[in-house]
């Protein structure tokens, strides 16, 4: 009787240590800090306004925005320096809560929060998405910065027609003779091509490498496709045929 409740005694005890560690590899197999509860209280007093309280892009305001919400369910985030298809790093995602989305309703929150809150919220915006958690980013690998040549400007311009921007953009950038005014993304909400003589509105940045990033990558969502022939070295040019029409500052500025 002794020896059977024993042995009773050791299989339970074995079975919470099976238990435990199923728990624990299941809590691994999470993003980091997704058993925390800042990001969370972050996201719903921030971002649930806008983006939803399940991240789904539908929160109360998003009706009232042009471009509407990103939902980020999908794990599929228009602005990254990986392949088209891939995941972001997290660097993309701080530097989009860090600095916001120029030509949005997205602000920069650098200094509405902390270092701290600002990962805390990117850790549980990954948790809105099973991506994040089978994925991992490939990132661009991009070449060493470019020193400006003369003649880029032409050379950007070559570029342009040949990825033939200008059925969206225009030929001046400005949606003259444009093919196509009217898009949609891949949740057929309504978009603008942007006015590329107005860099202020440029969401991802309007450094050499962010406009190339825009080129490489594509927008994920959106009928903007990446350009994987586009070399580095040809960055410069064609940046600087984009913004050389503008004063690259807002007016007023």
């Amino acid at each position: 009787m002794f020896h059977s409740a024993t042995r009773v005694a050791s299989a339970l005890i074995a079975l919470v240590c099976l238990t435990a560690v199923a728990f624990s590899l299941t809590l691994m197999a999470q993003p980091s800090g997704a058993g925390s509860g800042r990001g969370k209280e972050l996201y719903e007093k921030h971002c649930a306004e806008c983006h939803g309280s399940s991240g789904q892009g539908d929160g109360p305001a998003a009706q009232l925005l042009m471009p509407r919400p990103r939902d980020f369910t999908g794990g599929k985030y228009k602005l990254r320096s990986t392949e088209t298809g891939s995941i972001p790093t997290d660097d993309d995602l701080l530097r989009a809560v860090r600095q916001g989305l120029q030509g949005t309703s997205m602000p920069a929150c650098d200094k509405l929060l902390s270092e701290v809150d600002i990962r805390a919220v990117v850790t549980y915006l990954k948790t809105l998405s099973r991506r994040f958690g089978a994925e991992a980013p490939q990132p661009v690998q991009v070449a060493p910065k470019v020193t400006e040549r003369p003649g880029d400007i032409g050379r950007g311009a070559a570029i342009y027609e040949k990825l033939q921007c200008g059925k969206c953009h225009g030929s001046d950038g400005r949606g003259t003779g444009a093919a196509a005014t009217s898009f949609e993304d891949d949740w057929r909400q309504p978009l603008r091509a942007t006015d590329l003589t107005e860099p202020w509105t440029f969401r991802g940045g309007t450094a050499p490498i962010d406009v190339f990033m825009r080129f490489r990558t594509g927008m994920s969502g959106t009928p903007c496709r990446p350009s994987r022939t586009l070399q580095p070295t040809r960055r410069c040019g064609t940046w600087r045929t984009m913004c050389s029409p503008s004063s690259g500052s807002p007016p007023g500025r």
